[in-house]
């Protein structure tokens, strides 16, 4: 077969896999999970992958001559894969990406803005860009290897943090087990083998020993193998991307907080002083939501609910955690399902369907609020209003 049709079918492989990592962007984003932001953020380093790969794919199928327009839309993304998996996993660490460490994409928006000027040239300009590009030059192969060194730095980071999780939050949490982010670890282990792959070949590609073009093409192969290793694990495990809960961290400074190198804690209750504040501030919070209803609120999160308690969400968690023996949503899905028990036993509620009464109780999903409230109950919701029928 010759060159140029290898070529070609490689190209079609990666306009598939891109745009099957933009659909798993919508899947994940669809979740019904109380806090969103671990699978937002990593819905931005699989959007980054694809349109990576989706530009990759256009130049080996020739197809950029017909969209010429989205000639090196994929170039400055290779600068946001490092600090979306940090995004990534801050979030699963901490429930949240801190404002700080947005400051990590400051090198992408400083290539967009030198490209900016290539992006409003016309159609032609970029088509020949393109075909002088085909023949490499020294300058894009040291661009594209510090690229990857940029990549390549960020995922050993990360991996060295995941290194250190289990240690530091052994015993802290019952939701926090040695395997917790094992499959987190196993990612990143799968994009720092990637991520030296493409440091050996760029520096060959750097050196005139390997063509540019091809070591493009051999990355976006390994970029489309990730994103169905990605693919198949979302629709087979889809039980990581739903809800957890998170420990009490703290940063030592900025810089820390800006490197996700945060640390996890667990006071202990060493006297009754400090066990009787806490069992005041978890009446305060048991108060807040059986007098304010707070759970009704679909969205509700920790963050929000330290905000209206007042209380620090890592005290908040650890009290849930200590005292209860909970996690953060069952604690709040327990005051629902006790909300949809009662109105399901109210006559005033016969004429709703249960799907409204849950969702009237701050329930996102039917899938959610069938999984608590069998948890809760021992019973389906339509056993459970059939029982109180009976009665």
């Amino acid at each position: 077969m010759e060159t140029g049709l290898w070529i070609t079918i490689i190209g079609y492989i990666h306009l598939i896999a891109g745009l099957q990592g933009l659909f798993l962007v919508l899947l994940l984003n669809g979740y019904p999970t109380e806090n969103q932001v671990p699978n937002q953020a990593l819905s931005f380093l699989i959007f980054a992958f694809s349109v990576i790969i989706l530009g990759a794919g256009l130049g080996a199928t020739g197809l950029y001559q017909t969209l010429p327009h989205l000639i090196r839309i994929g170039v400055p993304f290779v600068l946001i894969l490092g600090p979306a998996m940090l995004f990534y996993v801050t979030a699963m660490r901490l429930g949240k990406v801190p404002a700080v460490q947005w400051l990590h994409l400051l090198p992408f928006c400083i290539y967009i803005i030198f490209l900016i000027p290539f992006y409003l040239s016309p159609a032609g300009i970029k088509i020949e860009w393109v075909e002088v590009a085909i023949a490499s030059s020294g300058f894009d192969s040291l661009l594209n290897l510090a690229k990857v060194l940029h990549v390549f730095g960020y995922f050993a980071w990360v991996y060295y943090l995941l290194i250190l999780h289990p240690e530091q939050v052994k015993g802290l949490a019952p939701d926090f087990q040695e395997t917790d982010l094992f499959w987190l670890r196993r990612l990143t282990a799968m994009l720092l083998i990637t991520g030296a792959l493409s440091v050996v070949v760029f520096s060959l590609s750097a050196a005139g020993l390997f063509d540019t073009i091809l070591a493009n093409f051999i990355m976006g192969i390994v970029i489309a193998a990730l994103i169905y290793i990605l693919g198949y694990t979302a629709l087979t495990r889809p039980k990581i991307f739903g809800d957890r809960d998170y420990i009490a961290w703290k940063a030592d400074s900025e810089l820390d907080l800006f490197l996700g190198n945060i640390r996890f804690s667990k006071e202990k209750i060493t006297h009754n002083g400090h066990l009787e504040k806490e069992q005041q501030l978890l009446h305060q919070l048991n108060d807040i939501m059986k007098n304010e209803k707070v759970y009704r609120d679909s969205d509700l999160s920790l963050a929000g609910l330290s905000e209206i308690s007042g209380i620090p969400q890592y005290l908040i968690s650890r009290i849930i955690n200590e005292h209860l023996g909970k996690n953060f949503f069952d604690y709040v899905n327990e005051f629902r399902v006790k909300q949809v028990c009662k109105n399901l036993a109210d006559p005033a509620w016969a004429n709703y369907t249960i799907l409204a009464i849950a969702m009237d109780a701050g329930f996102n999903s039917k899938s959610s609020f069938n999984t608590a409230f069998r948890k809760f109950t021992g019973l389906t919701p339509s056993d459970y209003r059939n029982r109180q029928l009976r009665v």
